[in-house]
């Protein structure tokens, strides 16, 4: 079985950057956008929340997605930030927008919604594949 050499401090700090994405993006460029889809006020969001919790597992999630990102780079012999970024793309295309969409559907979740967690999760990707690939 072949295991690919990934630089697994690159992916540690890729998460730790979707982080800081993910408090711009939830906070001050869409928060207000996104709370008003959610139909929540921030004090609805603040009960029950549990921090430690709820972030440890989103930065969890962020290193799992991509880490596997940094394999398919090794796997796909990609070496430029534009192959990077293509990869990103297509990927995040197939395996995030593709199945949250499906999702979406089911919840009958909000467009605008879906357009900014979806887009985030875009952003995200084309971050960490920036910073994979120039590690």
């Amino acid at each position: 079985m072949y295991i690919a050499e990934v630089n697994y401090l690159s992916v540690l700090i890729s998460a730790v950057a979707a982080m800081i994405v993910g408090a711009l993006w939830y906070g001050p460029i869409f928060g207000k956008m996104w709370m008003g889809y959610m139909g929540k006020t921030e004090e609805q969001l603040k009960e029950g929340f549990n921090p430690a919790k709820t972030y440890g597992l989103a930065f969890l999630g962020h290193f799992v997605a991509l880490a596997v990102l940094a394999n398919l780079f090794v796997y796909l012999h990609v070496e430029t930030i534009g192959g990077a970024l293509h990869t990103a793309f297509w990927t995040w295309l197939g395996f995030t927008l593709a199945t949250n969409f499906i999702t979406g559907l089911f919840e009958d979740k909000k467009l605008g919604l879906l357009l900014i967690d979806e887009v985030y999760h875009l952003v995200v990707f084309f971050v960490g594949a920036i910073i994979i690939s120039i590690w």
